[in-house]
């Protein structure tokens, strides 16, 4: 992962932090702000998970950036477990350290990558350099924009 790919794993889990417990807190005093940020981490947290899961098979890497992942991934869909299984109108107390723990290992895991880590499987294009970069030939007999 590059660092620009870092970064930006990083900030969408830290946002999804802040939006679990802004969400909760607000929930008290704003109704409608507060249960935009908690459904805004509910239905995004999912793919912060799969990915967290998915990285953790696919992953070239160390067993112990692997395990991160894997934990992470699995605290975050357990916290949507808790959150979506229990009676509607309630939330258990449980739920929101176990999504901030996930969100916070991700972070670390994410942290702890090598910018060479190789990626196989549907992570290929992860790989910093592997865009689909412009190559320039020197042959004479090619002209760029003729007809």
């Amino acid at each position: 992962m590059s660092p620009k790919q870092k970064f930006a794993f990083c900030a969408f889990l830290i946002s999804l932090g802040f939006a679990m417990m802004c969400g909760i807190t607000l929930m008290a005093t704003h109704v409608a702000l507060g249960t935009f940020l908690f459904a805004f981490a509910l239905m995004l947290s999912p793919l912060a998970a799969i990915f967290m899961l998915l990285a953790s098979w696919f992953m070239r890497s160390s067993a112990i950036s692997r395990a991160l992942f894997g934990l992470s991934g699995t605290l975050v869909v357990t916290s949507l477990a808790f959150s979506i299984f229990t009676p509607f109108g309630t939330l258990p107390g449980i739920s929101i350290p176990v999504f901030m723990a996930g969100t916070a290992v991700g972070v670390g895991a994410v942290l702890m990558v090598s910018p060479y880590a190789r990626f196989d499987g549907p992570f290929r294009y992860l790989r910093p350099g592997s865009g689909s970069a412009v190559t320039t030939t020197t042959s004479s007999n090619q002209m760029v924009g003729s007809r």
